[in-house]
């Protein structure tokens, strides 16, 4: 028998955070593209296994995130387009848009992720790429990164309730 997203804390919270992006976010209009991306996040919420819940809710905002037109950059600076280079740490800005490099780093505002993180960001905005195990301290650092990134991008200060539920919680017990 399925596992109803209602039924379960932490599905429920990734549900309720996807959808509340959809919805304030999404066009009037009907877009299947949306509709698509949303339907597939929840599909994937409810069907995970309970240690890849929180990897899969993270992977459902961030591509429907991408489906909205606000794609984190993490391949080249977004500031100078210089490629990032694979050494031990990788800087992010979320009010940039994405990736850094060493450069640009010093004079902004950016989280360094350890480089496991940042393979670990790259699985999750990729659908066709396994889910990454995440302990409880890192699912809660990408929850962050994330809606720091919908705060700076998509909200511009907007109150989102249902993304702060989302937070709040570390919802990985394991």
């Amino acid at each position: 028998m399925p596992i109803r997203l209602g039924e379960a804390l932490p599905r429920y919270a990734g549900a309720i955070a996807l959808a509340e992006t959809v919805q304030r976010f999404g066009s009037t209009e009907p877009d299947p593209m949306i509709f698509d991306g949303l339907w597939e996040g929840l599909a994937r919420l409810e069907d995970s296994p309970d240690e890849d819940v929180e990897a899969a809710g993270i992977r459902a905002l961030w591509l429907v995130l991408g489906i909205l037109g606000f794609s984190p950059a993490v391949e080249a600076c977004v500031l100078d387009g210089t490629v990032v280079t694979q050494g031990e740490r990788f800087a992010f800005s979320a009010s940039d848009g994405g990736a850094l490099c060493e450069q640009c780093a010093h004079s902004r505002a950016a989280a360094w992720l350890d480089r496991s993180d940042y393979e670990d960001l790259v699985a999750l905005l990729d659908p066709d790429t396994p889910l990454p195990t995440l302990d409880q301290r890192h699912a809660t650092a990408h929850r962050r990164l994330l809606a720091r990134f919908v705060q700076y991008h998509v909200a511009e200060g907007a109150d989102l309730p249902a993304l702060e539920f989302w937070l709040r919680e570390p919802w990985v017990t394991a």
